[in-house]
């Protein structure tokens, strides 16, 4: 992670590119650098008012990861399920763009809002199952007290990530049947 936002500030300026600076405030957010997050923030919004037409976005997606890395799950989450529409126009793939939505997941879960991260789950699944999607979907059920539908996702979640590194820490977990 410190890599990427160092390359990021060497050679791409704040606010110019706004895959980049996703990418940037990924990177800061994983290191749990606020202040970093919140230069970013200001340099997207000086962006903005010269006329960016992504800079509103990356800012608040950057906000979101600020909140996330400060334990604002909540809060996170309501940003970035106010946005998540408009991730499309950041560009990439979307599987690069899904590491937001399971970001968002994420910030459901640790809010303790166990239905709206079942909701997006089920979405998620209905385009696809991923073992990381269906190893949260083991946790959401698990937290509502839905045991078996949890195991059932947690065995999903195993074949999903079979061949997968087992020392990793979900697939370990799913293939242990702990989580």
């Amino acid at each position: 992670w410190r890599a990427i936002a160092e390359t990021a500030d060497r050679v791409f300026p704040a606010g110019t590119s706004p895959w980049i600076d996703v990418h940037r405030a990924m990177a800061l957010a994983a290191l749990a650098e606020t202040e970093g997050l919140g230069k970013l923030r200001d340099a997207l919004h000086a962006a903005e008012q010269r006329g960016h037409p992504t800079a509103s976005t990356v800012a608040e997606v950057t906000t979101a990861l600020c909140e996330f890395a400060e334990g604002d799950y909540a809060a996170a989450a309501d940003r970035l399920a106010a946005i998540r529409d408009q991730l499309v126009a950041l560009g990439g793939s979307n599987a690069q763009r899904d590491v937001f939505e399971e970001t968002l997941v994420e910030a459901q879960m640790r809010a303790g809002r166990g239905d709206e991260a079942l909701a997006l789950l089920n979405e998620r699944l209905a385009r696809g199952a991923s073992g990381r999607d269906l190893f949260r979907l083991a946790e959401t059920r698990s937290a509502k007290g839905e045991l078996d539908a949890a195991r059932e996702a947690l065995a999903n979640a195993a074949d999903a990530w079979r061949g997968a590194d087992p020392a990793a820490a979900q697939p370990a977990a799913a293939s242990s049947g702990a989580h």
